[in-house]
This record gives C-alpha cells, structure tokens and sequence, in this order.
C-alpha cells in the first residue's frame, strides 16, 4: 500500500482534517493570518509526514493512528507535553491523551510512523519504537544530533521531491529504495540514546489544556 498527498492552506480545520487520527486546535498568536501545510506518505508499513505553521500556534492532538508506534522531531522552538523539546529529543505522545505543541514563531514537526506488523518481522527493531513503547509517552533522548539531522534532511528532501514528481511512486524500484532510506534513518535515531517518559503529571497538563482550547 502507497499514497502521497500535501495539503497547502489558510485555514486551520482544513489542515487538521488533513492529518490521519489528529485532532487540534491551531491559534494564530501573533494577528489573524494562518498558513500551514502538511505532507503525508505511507509506504508499505512505513508513514512519512512534515507539518509546518507559519506563526505561533497552539497544537493539540487527541488521539492517535491505530497501529502505528508514532514519534515526532520537532524544530527548537516547540514544546510537548507541558515540556520544551531539545536538540536531541524524538517524541512520543501516549494514545489517548495527546499532546500540545507551542512555537514562538514558525515551526515544523517531521514525523515517521511504523506499523507494528513490521516487528514482528524483524524483532531486532525493537528499540525504542517497538510496541512495547505503544502506550507511553516520553522521549528518545539521541545521542548524537546528527542522526536526528539526517532524518529530519531526508524527511524533507523526500516530500519535496514526491510534491515535484509524485509519478516517481508508481515505480516498484523506487518505492522499494524509498523505503529501505527511511528505515535506515529511523534505525539509526535509535540506535544508541535513551528513553525518557514523561510524568503523568504532564498528561494531566495536556488533557487540562485540551478541555481548555476546546
């Protein structure tokens, strides 16, 4: 299974109908305007995405996409979870309790999402991404940018290309080496950092400001 689509708007709920099991409230802070765009891919068990807000914004997000261990990297001017994301950090929002997302300024969100099939296939992919994680919320604290660099490049790099030349998908070959580039940029977030979970206290936060927003 393959798609691709990029949603390019003004308009607040557009966008957030355009994300699969989302949820939010975007608030323009800084005057009336709002712009945002959002991509999606889904490749065999492999989901890419990239969201982008032109102005400070308010995000929350109250559920999540069944069957998909889901974790976002998100640009130094956001914060998740009642807590600012670092350099180094690579979140995930526990299902069911969401999580809010606040930027001073512009902000982008690029994130990748694996269907749990695939460990099941090849157990050694556990790491921090595997279903026993499902149900927690924290972050993968890396222990070098520049594995969170190189994914967020190639996130990218690859919806800008597929917006260009979406044709490119309908090429066996190259959906296949698609796919083998995400994975290996995914495993190498993981291979070496740790794994931070946040306190439930800060999911008390996330469902008070939801009620809140709503």
């Amino acid at each position: 299974m393959h798609f691709y689509r990029r949603t390019a708007t003004d308009n607040s709920e557009e966008l957030a109908r355009a994300i699969p099991g989302a949820n939010f409230h975007c608030v323009a802070d800084s005057g009336p305007s709002f712009g945002g765009r959002y991509w999606h891919l889904h490749l065999d068990g492999v989901v890419l995405s990239r969201l982008e807000v032109d102005q400070a914004s308010v995000l929350t997000v109250d559920e999540r996409v069944p069957d998909f261990s889901v974790w976002h990297v998100m640009s130094p001017r956001c914060s998740a979870n009642g807590r600012d994301v670092g350099g180094q950090d690579v979140v995930m929002v526990r299902p069911g309790e969401g999580g809010t997302m606040r930027s001073a300024d512009d902000a982008q969100v690029a994130t990748f999402g694996l269907e749990t099939s695939l460990f099941a296939e090849t157990p050694d992919w556990e790491l921090p991404f595997g279903p026993s994680n499902a149900r927690r919320a924290g972050r993968w604290h890396v222990a070098s940018v520049a594995a969170r660099q190189r994914f967020n490049a190639l996130n990218q790099t690859v919806l800008a290309k597929l917006n260009v030349q979406p044709q490119l998908l309908e090429m066996s070959a190259t959906r296949t080496t698609l796919r083998n580039a995400l994975l290996e940029a995914i495993i190498a977030i993981g291979e070496s950092g740790t794994f931070r979970p946040d306190r439930a206290a800060v999911g008390r936060h996330t469902r008070i400001m939801a009620r809140f927003e709503r």
